[in-house]
Order: structure tokens, then C-alpha cells, then sequence
């Protein structure tokens, strides 16, 4: 990782992607077969591989766009509002399990991302704002027409010149497309939290709390409602009680951890 992070900033970025893959989504799936470590390394080797593959198509769709900055607002966009989502739900509830996070943070982000795609893709630009000319000077005013112009001439001086409008045919995009890459995090906030909860209701998990009571990560407003709570306390498996130890330490002051 050191040696990839002297190279290029962006194999390091594309190393690190692929840890990160492997460590929070390959090998939990895969835990009952308890991959080994080169199984782990050569999975981890093709993520890069993968990942580099995407940047470069991502860079030949980038090149087509007009406009490098509404090309980042709407990528910003896409991922602002699924987090958002996920940490709401982090502090201020304490049943959202990692597998209905996780499925409703794939929702969220399909929808934003195919929303966003579609926003730079197609082609369509915000109108203009109208400029209103009354009461300038007659010199400065001026109009430009496109037209097709045919001329035909019998001889030296006889000309005949035939004008046709120019009819500039464009498609009507998709009405999604149409909004504006403010509109793309809030629209994942609400789908990202509404399938979250949805998977909770069907998994039987709304009767349950799966974040201990005591964990720091909850926010104070979250300990007001909790308060005459008599849902089951779910048993939380070894890696996500190391997790939750992890964050509550890093949640503890420093004054706190000095004594």
C-alpha cells in the first residue's frame, strides 16, 4: 500500500477501493468458507483491475459532457443522499440491521445514480433566463437567424437567392432528466430511507432493537424516545459487537480515555 501510494495517487485510491470491497462486503458473504489469504489477495487484485476498467469508461463518458462542474454536482449528489440516509438511521434508530442498510443503500443509490447518468447524458441544459433589450439604443439591437440559403444565378447579374427555415428537431428527455442536480439528494434520502425501513418491516426486525442502548453512536434526541422502549434486544454477533466497540471508543472523550 505505501509503495502503490508513492506511484500514483490513483492506484492507491483503486487498492484501497478494492481492500475496503473485500474486507466489508467479500469476505462477510463468504464467511462460512473462510477464504484464505490468496484467495483474498488475487480477489482483491481483479477488484482493481475492475475498478480501473470503470474509471477509464467513466472518463471517455466524461469527455462527452460540456461542463466538468455539473458533471461533479451530479456525482456528488448521487452518493450525498443514500449516506445521509444511513447515518440518520445510525443515530436515530436502533434497528436498522447492516443487511437492510445495505439493501437500502443499494436502492438509493441505483436510483440517484440512474437519475444522475441520466441528467448528464442526455443532453439536456437548464434554459436560459431572458434578457430583456427595452430601452436600449436601436444600434446595439440585433437578431441572428438560422436559415438554409440557396442561390441560383443565370448569367452575371441575374440571381435568384431562396431561403428555407432551418427546423431543428430535439427530442423531449425523460421528465426525471429534466430536474435539476440539486433535486438528486433528497430524492435519495426519502428512497433510501424508505427502503430501509420497508426491509426492516419485512425481515420482522421492528420489534427489535439491534444497537445496544448504551452505544455512544446514538444521538441524545434518540435516548429521549428510547426511554419506556420494551422491544427484544437482538444478541449481536462477534464482528458487529467489535464494530460497535470500535466506534463507541472513538466517540469517548480524550479526557476520558487519559484516566
Amino acid at each position: 500500500g505505501i509503495f502503490s501510494g508513492s506511484l500514483s495517487t490513483i492506484s492507491s485510491a483503486l487498492n484501497s477501493l478494492s481492500t475496503v470491497t473485500v474486507l466489508d462486503f467479500i469476505k462477510p458473504l463468504c464467511a462460512t468458507r473462510k477464504l484464505k489469504d490468496i484467495h483474498e489477495v488475487y480477489i482483491a487484485k481483479a477488484l482493481s483491475l475492475l475498478f480501473g476498467l470503470l474509471c477509464i469508461c467513466m472518463a471517455f463518458g466524461v469527455s462527452r459532457v460540456d461542463s466538468l462542474l455539473a458533471v461533479n454536482n451530479a456525482l456528488i449528489s448521487i452518493t450525498e443522499g443514500p449516506v445521509l440516509a444511513i447515518f440518520l438511521v445510525g443515530i436515530l434508530s436502533r434497528k436498522g440491521s447492516q443487511r437492510c442498510i445495505l439493501f437500502g443503500f443499494i436502492v438509493g443509490f441505483v436510483l440517484t445514480s440512474w437519475i444522475g447518468y441520466g441528467i448528464i447524458f442526455s443532453g439536456q441544459r437548464p434554459a436560459s433566463l431572458t434578457v430583456e433589450t427595452s430601452g436600449c439604443p436601436s444600434s446595439l439591437n440585433s437578431s441572428v437567424t438560422l436559415k438554409n440559403i440557396t442561390t441560383t444565378c443565370e448569367g452575371l447579374e441575374q440571381c435568384a437567392t431562396t431561403i428555407k427555415p432551418v427546423t431543428l428537431v430535439q427530442n423531449d428527455p425523460f421528465v426525471l432528466y429534466k430536474i435539476s442536480y440539486v433535486w438528486i439528494s433528497p430524492i435519495g434520502l426519502s428512497f433510501t430511507l424508505c427502503a430501509i425501513f420497508l426491509a426492516i418491516l419485512f425481515t420482522g426486525n421492528w420489534s427489535h432493537n439491534v444497537i445496544p442502548a448504551n452505544s455512544r453512536c446514538l444521538s441524545p434526541v434518540t435516548r429521549l424516545w428510547m426511554k419506556g422502549s420494551r422491544h427484544q434486544e437482538l444478541p449481536l454477533t462477534s464482528e458487529e459487537q467489535t464494530t460497535l466497540t470500535a466506534m463507541d471508543e472513538f466517540q469517548r472523550p480524550v479526557h476520558a480515555i487519559n484516566k
